[in-house]
């Protein structure tokens, strides 16, 4: 059986409005804002001078992960002089210790630590990391509750830019303050912090951005 084309399409239009309608309703509420390497070759049929055989779609993924636990205030708080109150501690070392303590103790055991994860014991060998619940019968509520699932992730944009160089990082880092009004004539403030999840390449670098 067959249905028009133009029905697919109905179909098509009215999910995508849909998943955009939750994904405004998402950005509402408490959540995360997950970026991301987008990388895609895309293959030319015709190649000319300016165009080649293959294009690299280098762009930036974002989505927006409701978030998903106890109530926490994201609103930013000003003192009596109408201050922001930093939410990070006078001191950011004050946990170094405790800290580099963890981080040994797990290098000092090797490859001993291994044969004590969760990977060795239920034996995920599979990309994405997932154990095997016709194996593990007992693991089945815990990988398949709503939680481990996609609900609570809507995809939002690609941006052209890549995150994975410096100068797209900045550029997409810049786009994000004028868009939450964090810019620097102070006529604007922004109101909520906001929470991102990125991958140890782009955190590292993130954090390498002075503000002066």
């Amino acid at each position: 059986m067959g249905v028009p084309l133009s029905t697919f399409d109905k179909i098509r239009k009215e999910k995508l409005e849909e998943a955009k309608q939750q994904t405004r309703l998402t950005l509402l509420g408490n959540h995360v804002l997950w970026y991301d390497n987008f990388s895609k070759f895309r293959k030319h049929t015709v190649p000319t001078i300016r165009k080649d055989v293959f294009s690299q779609c280098l762009w930036t993924g974002v989505t927006v992960n409701s978030y998903q636990g106890p109530y926490v205030n994201p609103n930013i708080r000003y003192d009596r002089q109408n201050k922001i109150i930093p939410a990070m501690p006078d001191d950011i070392f004050v946990y170094k210790d405790s800290v580099t303590k963890g981080i040994m103790t797990l290098y000092d055991e090797g490859s001993d630590f291994f044969k004590c994860s969760l990977v060795k014991k239920f034996e995920v060998n599979n990309i994405p990391l997932k154990i095997d619940t016709a194996k593990y019968p007992a693991m089945a509520s815990t990988i398949n509750s709503e939680a481990n699932t996609l609900k609570h992730i809507h995809p939002w944009k690609l941006i052209e830019k890549n995150i994975g160089s410096n100068n797209g990082l900045i550029s997409i880092l810049r786009d994000l303050q004028i868009e939450h009004g964090m810019n620097e004539d102070g006529c604007r403030q922004p109101s909520k912090y906001i929470v991102m999840n990125v991958d140890e390449n782009i955190y590292e670098r993130i954090l390498k951005v002075a503000i002066c």
